[in-house]
């Protein structure tokens, strides 16, 4: 029987922590953050509003709420960063 998750040794998850590190942390927020929670968020809630509960989505609107929602995955993506490689940075 075919496990659900793969199990990654400590030194492939070492390996992987350290490449995202080397990539760099604007790189990290923009992908994780911006585009990982920010837009995907926006993208949903936009979805719901257009398909569910069937408002009219202007222009405008639709800019201001990925706008709203890119600028939310920057704040993800910073703090993200900051819990997860920021400390392993001021140790090296």
């Amino acid at each position: 029987m075919a496990t659900l998750f793969k199990r990654y040794s400590e030194e492939m998850r070492n390996a992987q922590r350290d490449r995202i590190r080397s990539r760099g942390k604007w790189r990290y927020i923009l992908i994780r953050g911006i585009f990982g929670f920010g837009f995907l968020a926006g993208l949903i809630v936009l979805s719901v509003e257009l398909f569910v509960e069937h408002h009219r989505l202007g222009v405008a609107t639709v800019l201001i709420e990925l706008l709203v929602w890119g600028l939310s995955g920057l704040f993800y993506g910073w703090w993200m960063w900051r819990l997860e490689y920021e400390d392993e940075e001021n140790e090296r």
